[in-house]
């Protein structure tokens, strides 16, 4: 299965493509930690430097210095992601 298909049927519920929702600096850099201490898999809304919305399905390795470290499905690579421009933070609903 492609990374892209495997985002799209891991998009939770009520949220519509680019429309994640906003998620509290507090709250997502919360969620983030014990994502890393569970091995949950996470859905984030993310803004790159040219201020586009993406998408992505991570998972979590490391919170550290300003940084997310975590696998990132599409790209099938450990990326960094700096959590200031985290937009939005949700569960990635397991299958089964």
């Amino acid at each position: 299965m492609r990374a892209g298909d495997r985002v799209l049927e891991a998009r939770p519920d009520l949220a519509a493509v680019g429309r994640l929702g906003r998620t509290a600096s507090s709250e997502t850099l919360t969620r983030l930690r014990e994502a890393v201490e569970s091995g949950e898999r996470l859905w984030l809304g993310y803004v790159d430097r040219h201020g586009t919305v993406l998408e992505r399905i991570v998972e979590p390795m490391r919170v550290e210095g300003g940084w997310l470290t975590a696998y990132d499905d599409r790209s099938e690579a450990v990326r960094t992601f700096a959590i200031h421009r985290i937009s939005s933070v949700a569960t990635v609903e397991r299958d089964g």
